[in-house]
């Protein structure tokens, strides 16, 4: 038992646990393990208390590394489907959520290479750690200090790569342009022409001014917009009136009747007649063979009916 605990404290944080340090402890009941590590000393308390965090943290960033790079070359062979589809896919087969897919890819193409062909240097990294610093709104400076601190020797726990990020932020006046909405080109316009704060009202400051002009613009704009539906709406409705009264609509056709008098609305005689007339005419110039008014009903005679 002793020699299980030596073994344990004396273990090569880049090895972690061996193999044959796993069967050991496997083969090792319970009550032995507590008995043995009952009489851990304090310094052989914090000595596995680092040698157990470099075990598991080890595994577990080259962990998220090799999934990131296995999402990667996926994505790479299936350029015919989309992102979306991509990651159904991935996530179908893996049971890795979208988010932690993408985390993970970020994380192999920000950090992967150097930290997978370097395995001390990954051991250094805490899994959460590399993901925030591979995020897509993280400064790449940011990266490049955490590994030069890592190479360093120090550990990049959350907390240390939640202050390089922070130190690397970009102030909160200066907004990236990408990420930036668009306005609309007549509000860019007003944007560039130089205001005098004398003139603005109660005398405001230019920024405030600004702030007012735009509201304005895109008020006028929605009110510009919406008197235009409006029309547009109305001139569909003259058109539809000037065609008379709609008496059928289905999904293939609209049949409208309109009166000799544009006075009057027609009756319903009128309509009976002017669909008689229409049939009329419709049997002179094509081989119709009927028009069916009401659904025909399944004679056993077999007789064909005609309305």
């Amino acid at each position: 038992m002793g020699n299980l605990l030596t073994q344990i404290c004396q273990m090569n944080a880049m090895d972690g646990l061996s193999d044959d340090l796993v069967l050991a402890i496997c083969q090792t009941d319970e009550e032995a393990l507590i008995r043995c590590f009952s009489e851990v000393q304090p310094d052989q308390q914090q000595l596995i208390a680092i040698r157990m965090s470099d075990c598991i943290r080890q595994r577990k960033s080259q962990s998220i590394l090799i999934v990131g790079l296995a999402i990667h070359l996926f994505t790479l062979a299936t350029p015919e489907a989309s992102r979306r589809k991509q990651i159904e896919v991935m996530e179908e087969e893996t049971g890795v959520k979208r988010t932690q897919q993408i985390r993970c890819r970020n994380a192999f193409l920000r950090l992967g290479r150097p930290l997978l062909t370097d395995p001390k240097l990954a051991s250094l990294f805490v899994p959460e750690a590399t993901k925030r610093l591979c995020e897509p709104g993280t400064q790449e400076t940011a990266t490049y200090e955490a590994l030069k601190r890592a190479r360093a020797g120090e550990i990049i726990t959350i907390r240390v790569a939640d202050a390089i990020i922070a130190a690397h932020a970009p102030p909160p006046n200066v907004v990236n342009n990408s990420n930036r909405p668009r306005r609309p080109a007549v509000v860019n316009a007003i944007e560039s022409v130089p205001v005098d704060v004398s003139a603005t009202e109660g005398g405001k400051d230019d920024a405030t001014y600004r702030r007012t002009r735009e509201d304005e613009l895109d008020a006028e704009t929605m009110k510009g917009v919406s008197q235009r539906r409006n029309e547009l709406q109305e001139k569909k409705s003259s058109q539809g009136q000037g065609l008379g009264q709609l008496v059928h609509q289905d999904n293939a056709v609209q049949v409208f009747v309109r009166s000799v008098n544009p006075k009057n609305d027609p009756t319903t005689e009128e309509i009976m007649y002017a669909i008689q007339q229409a049939y009329k005419k419709l049997c002179s110039g094509h081989p119709v063979q009927a028009i069916v008014l009401e659904p025909l009903e399944t004679y056993q005679s077999g007789e064909n009916f005609h309305v």
